[in-house]
């Protein structure tokens, strides 16, 4: 298992990125929260197994159609042992 920090900038809010990334997260396994910071971005606290976070990190880097992700900074952290992937208000 890994867990990673991740801060995404870009249009990345009012575009359903939160759900796309909730909707991937579930499919793969992964477990944590997403959440809309103040600034504009979003910041994503996730765990899963190494196969999985790698492809979870692919989405996080595309995001859904209308969305325009400029720059993705991960920080590798340790676990905290979320129970389910959840959105954050």
């Amino acid at each position: 298992m890994i867990s990673l920090k991740i801060h995404i900038e870009g249009r990345v809010q009012r575009v359903g990125f939160r759900h796309f990334i909730y909707k991937e997260a579930i499919k793969l396994g992964v477990l944590g929260y997403i959440e809309n910071n103040v600034d504009g971005s979003v910041f994503i606290r996730a765990e899963g197994q190494r196969e999985a976070m790698y492809n979870f990190l692919s989405y996080c880097r595309k995001g859904p159609k209308w969305s325009n992700v400029i720059s993705c900074e991960i920080t590798e952290t340790t676990l905290d042992q979320f129970k389910k992937f959840e959105i954050r208000k």
